[in-house]
């Protein structure tokens, strides 16, 4: 996942959309995460989704070369929005060195540079998210999710990554809401 925010929300100053779709870059989704008003965060922010393959590559920059994954991020945007780093509101006076703190797979990888921030968070690298390979299975599990919240109360059934114990973020969902529907319909069986 990638967040990057900016000194003002510049998308909307232009009148675009802030949802984007590329289909050939490392973040395939774009949307506004914050507009920077009346409340809504302190900084105008987008955030996108980064495919697995894209995690790949990006994994190399984060790791190896932070300063380049920022570049490389801004790049894709400007690229996607058809707009330069004067409309995001670069400031080249204050990019002379790039701050940098966290790692990708712990709490993020945070880079900042004229003005503008670029948050970087790979799941693939999580220790509490990160699959692991189960000897006796085909399948990836993780020790994330709460194997309480699969339990109903009464009629009502929960589902959500947080539920899918085993699983992991977009596959739990998946797998979460095919088993609350078996309850559920199990349930519903019994009370007719």
């Amino acid at each position: 996942k990638v967040a990057v925010s900016f000194p003002a929300n510049w998308w909307r100053d232009l009148d675009m959309s802030a949802i984007s779709i590329d289909q050939l870059g490392e973040v395939q989704t774009w949307w506004e995460a914050c507009s920077g008003d009346d409340g809504d965060g302190s900084r105008a922010t987008l955030a996108g989704f980064v495919t697995a393959k894209g995690a790949s590559g990006l994994g190399k920059f984060a790791k190896d070369k932070p300063d380049e994954l920022f570049d490389h991020i801004l790049g894709a945007i400007m690229k996607v929005y058809s707009v330069d780093k004067k409309k995001l509101g670069f400031d080249e006076t204050t990019c002379s060195n790039a701050e940098i703190s966290g790692s990708p797979g712990e709490d993020g990888l945070i880079v900042s540079k004229g003005g503008i921030t670029v948050s970087y968070k790979s799941w693939k690298e999580d220790p509490y998210v990160k699959p692991q390979r189960q000897e006796s299975s085909s399948f990836f599990q993780t020790s994330y999710g709460d194997r309480k919240l699969q339990q109903n109360v009464g009629p009502l059934f929960f589902a959500g990554c947080e539920v899918a114990y085993g699983s992991g973020h977009m596959d739990s969902a998946i797998v979460s809401a095919e088993r609350a529907y078996e309850a559920a319909d199990a349930h519903l069986g019994k009370t007719k």
